[in-house]
Formats: C-alpha cells, structure tokens, sequence
C-alpha cells in the first residue's frame, strides 16, 4: 500500500501541469488570433487607401475639376474616415448625403472625424495630388491610423502604428478630349 501513495502525488503534479500548459497555450493562440485581426483591420484600410486613390486619379483623367476630384476620393474612403461628425445632417439616407457632399462641398455639412486632424498626433485622412499631367496620381494615406491598441502594440514592441497608403497612376485621358 505504500507505493500507491507516491503515484497519488505524481498524478496530482501532472494534473498542475496540464492546466499550466493549456493557459500558455491559449495565451499563444489568443495572441495569434488579435494579432491576425489587427493585420485584417490594417489591409481593410489599405484597400480603403485603394480605392479612394484610384477615384482620385480616375477623377483627374476623366477631366474633373481638382476640388470635385477630391471630394469623390473622400467619399470613397468614408470606410476608414472614423465617426460621423455632421452637424445635424439634412437626412438619414447615406445616398443623399453623399450627393450632397458632391455637389456642395464642406458646405454641405458632411464632416467624419479623420477628414482633417488637427494636431500631429489626431488621426487624419489626407489626400494628395491628383495632379494634372501626363499621368494622373492620386495619393491617400491615413496618418495616425488608430489600428492597433496600444496595449497590443506595446507587447509587440512596435512604437508607431503602420500607417496604410496608396498611390494609382493612370493616364489623363482628358489631355486628349478637354483640349
């Protein structure tokens, strides 16, 4: 009966042991999968980037004043353009504020919050180019992208978040039509 009693013990440490390694690797698999869902949330603002610089190139090449250009990669980019800030709004319907956006301009009263950062540190959507040319570039990059939490990048070891950006270069096709 006595050498029960040391296999008794064993179990009972084997038993710790167990609980131990299932916590560690939960702790790997939970690391892996947040971190795979802050690389997601980085590519869904890259593709952002994307497109809205693609409407701004195509914009330019379709021959649209350089302010129109510019409102019509804002709205494609109203994906990655943080809150909506507008004062009131005129309607529910996304469509006709849009619209009205399009036509109007910041006089429309449709503002989302990373549209313009006021300090170095705010997140901010900025737009540049589209330039006219040979080639029409369009330019968006999302400064101080607020895509990873800094409690995940800290354990990281990343400083400076990434910040997604996009350049399309197409030819102007309006250099041949507009003249």
């Amino acid at each position: 009966m006595r050498k029960k009693a040391p296999e008794a013990g064993r179990h009972r440490r084997q038993r710790g042991s167990t609980m131990v390694e299932t916590v560690m690797a939960l702790g790997i698999l939970l690391l892996a999968f947040f971190g795979l869902i802050q690389i997601y949330h980085w590519a869904i603002a890259r593709l952002f980037c994307e497109y809205s610089a693609f409407y701004a190139a195509k914009g330019v090449a379709l021959g649209y004043n350089y302010n129109l250009a510019l409102r019509s990669a804002r709205v494609a980019a109203i994906g990655i353009s943080g809150p909506d800030r507008s004062a009131g709004g005129d309607s529910d319907d996304e469509y006709e504020r849009i619209s009205t956006y399009l036509t109007r301009g910041d006089a429309s009263g449709v503002w989302y919050e990373y549209w313009a950062g006021n300090t170095d540190d705010e997140p901010a959507l900025r737009l540049y180019g589209p330039t006219p040319g040979e080639e029409a570039v369009g330019t968006v990059r999302l400064e101080n992208a607020p895509l990873l939490s800094p409690n995940f990048a800290r354990l990281l070891g990343i400083t400076e978040n990434p910040e997604p950006a996009a350049t399309v270069t197409t030819y102007n096709y309006s250099s041949i039509y507009m003249e």
